[in-house]
């Protein structure tokens, strides 16, 4: 899950740096978001499902979100140190 989530924001936040119509990112985003489930070869429907049990049980997503903040800021500190 937390690897998903990481990933999955990822691709959030560079379909937003693109700065396309509103309608054009949420379509963009369906679509990398399907890739990404492929790639990782999981369900649609179990993600979703997952995710909601997660959010009725807040203790545990938030150990989850917090590893995925912890990934992000850390992928985000090594992007700017090779850009420096």
């Amino acid at each position: 899950m937390i690897s998903f989530l990481v990933e999955l924001h990822t691709i959030q936040s560079q379909v937003q740096n693109l700065r396309l119509p509103a309608d054009s990112s949420e379509i963009l985003f369906i679509v990398l978001e399907k890739d990404l489930l492929s790639k990782m070869n999981v369900r649609d429907s179990t993600f979703y499902e997952s995710f909601s049990w997660y959010l009725d049980h807040a203790d545990m997503m938030y150990d989850i979100y917090s590893a995925v903040v912890d990934s992000l800021s850390l992928r985000n500190s090594l992007v700017r140190k090779v850009e420096e």
